[in-house]
């Protein structure tokens, strides 16, 4: 049964964050480190803010978290993140570049305007996944971990098979923090392959 007020919705609100969503990327990062403090982490679909609040206590005074959502976030933002009000697929030139050219990790949660339609849904949310890798490939350092959403489906493979061309490990995790019924998951790529993209200067 669907509990819009369940156990993390409560504690959510009792830690002062914005949303439950919160404790499943706590909860990916307690069992895979891949947000640890100095880090520069860029996290796309950001609102409403539990995610990038966290991210910002876990990289520490001296790390940087870049948050980016086509909404612009109402919640005040930690001293050492910034936040870009942008739709990824039409991101202008060099705002990312500006706050910061590389990262130690790629973090998405963007999930689409669903539809009911479960193969559309699913599609949708596969391309906002693509669009997370392609950023990824642009601006994460060698040995980066990228982690996006996606809903699961028949052609998950199709990404599955893209993030082991480029990532030394890539894991399916459903966090238990994800409701029961739903058919989120999260891919994670660790350890990025170097290329000649990026660095970590």
């Amino acid at each position: 049964m669907y509990k819009p007020k369940d156990h993390y919705f409560k504690k959510a609100k009792a830690e002062g964050y914005p949303a439950r969503s919160v404790y499943k990327l706590e909860q990916i990062n307690q069992q895979y480190k891949i947000i640890k403090p100095g880090y520069r982490v860029l996290e796309l679909g950001c609102y409403p803010g539990s995610w990038l609040k966290y991210c910002a206590k876990a990289v520490g005074k001296h790390g940087l978290v870049v948050g980016m959502d086509i909404k612009k976030l109402s919640i005040p933002l930690p001293h050492n993140a910034r936040f870009i009000c942008a739709d990824v697929n039409q991101l202008p030139s060099g705002r990312i570049e500006g706050l910061s050219a590389a990262f130690e990790a790629v973090i998405s949660d963007m999930a689409p305007a669903t539809t009911g339609v479960k193969l559309v849904d699913e599609q949708a949310s596969l391309e906002l996944a693509e669009s997370a890798l392609s950023l990824a490939q642009s601006f994460l350092c060698p040995a980066g971990n990228l982690l996006v959403k996606v809903f699961e489906g028949e052609d998950l493979d199709i990404l599955l098979n893209k993030l082991k061309k480029q990532f030394h490990k890539v894991h399916i995790i459903r966090p238990k923090a994800i409701r029961k019924g739903s058919r989120e998951l999260y891919v994670l790529g660790l350890a990025k392959e170097k290329n000649l993209h990026n660095s970590c200067k």
